[in-house]
């Protein structure tokens, strides 16, 4: 049997990404979500020993798939609430409770294992940082304030609990994903359509990645055994502006509208993620020299668009 892959929230951008390449390179991905109707249950697909299957879970009863964790090569924990929306109390409880709960659950499933996983992965972002204008972040930099970062940390926190069972633990502090079929990107294009350029600002720095390294870092982790923070982020920093411009010429539409600073704000809550810059470098990949398929912007958005 060949070695299986546990990962939760497979049905978002990365973990579609992310399942359909384990699967290529021959590992068998194990898919765990919270709303798989009945006739999505259970084996999706196979190829001779390999195969794709998907179980629901509780988040409170994670033993009831005990037996696909025992004995897997990893967990990738991928799950969880989007951020985009209206920051609304029941919306920021469910955005702790998907990350940081989950991870909870999955780590006391590790505890009660005989054959524990030897790779814990999680997701974690940017929003680690908080605001921190011009000020180059590597994954040594110390967390900033607000909402977001604090759920990073406590998110972070769970994770690196792993390490206390045997397993490697890694978390990716995620920029803004592009990609064709879901996160920010089509959102973004939308917004450039319809002539919309600068918001705030302009000059606030985005990290981004194209969703395709983001899959071949986690299989680099898997394969070379990486494990501590890791900036999931292109090695070209760019600000708001310059990504929106480069949406503009890749559309072949022009902006002609901006979204001043103080109506943002009157998102509450939201306009942070929109205001706040954070240059992040992804200086432990440099590090270990990870060499991106799509470095800048421009790679990027010829390949997406």
């Amino acid at each position: 049997m060949t070695e299986r892959i546990i990962i939760t929230g497979s049905s978002g951008l990365i973990g579609r990404s992310l399942v359909q390449e384990l699967f290529a390179r021959g590992y068998t991905p194990i898919c765990i979500g919270r709303k798989l109707g009945t006739s999505k249950q259970g084996l999706v697909h196979q190829d001779g020993d390999r195969s794709i299957s998907r179980y629901t879970w509780d988040m409170l009863n994670t033993l009831s798939f005990r037996r696909q964790i025992d004995g897997a090569r990893a967990v990738i924990h991928l799950a969880g609430e989007p951020v985009a929306g209206l920051m609304t109390p029941w919306k920021k409880r469910r955005i702790l409770d998907s990350r940081v709960k989950t991870a909870d659950s999955l780590i006391n499933v590790l505890q009660s294992l005989d054959h524990r996983p030897p790779f814990f992965i999680s997701a974690s972002a940017v929003g680690y940082y908080g605001n921190r204008g011009d000020t180059v972040l590597s994954e040594s930099s110390d967390p900033g304030k607000g909402f977001l970062s604090d759920v990073c940390m406590a998110w972070e926190e769970v994770a690196f609990k792993a390490e206390n069972e045997g397993c490697r633990s890694s978390v990716l502090r995620l920029g803004l994903v592009f990609g064709r079929n879901g996160g920010i990107l089509p959102i973004l294009k939308n917004l450039v359509k319809v002539g919309v350029g600068k918001m705030g600002p302009g000059t606030q720095w985005w990290p981004w990645i194209h969703v395709e390294d983001v899959t071949r870092i986690i299989v680099q982790i898997l394969e070379q055994e990486w494990r501590g923070p890791i900036n999931a982020v292109a090695p070209e920093s760019t600000t708001q502006l310059t990504i929106a411009n480069g949406l503009s010429a890749a559309l072949n539409r022009k902006t002609v509208f901006q979204i001043p600073e103080f109506m943002l704000k009157l998102s509450g809550d939201l306009s942070s993620e929109v205001l706040n810059s954070k240059k992040v470098k992804p200086q432990a990949l440099l590090d270990r020299g990870f060499v991106f398929n799509y470095p800048t912007l421009e790679q990027a958005l010829a390949d997406l668009m």
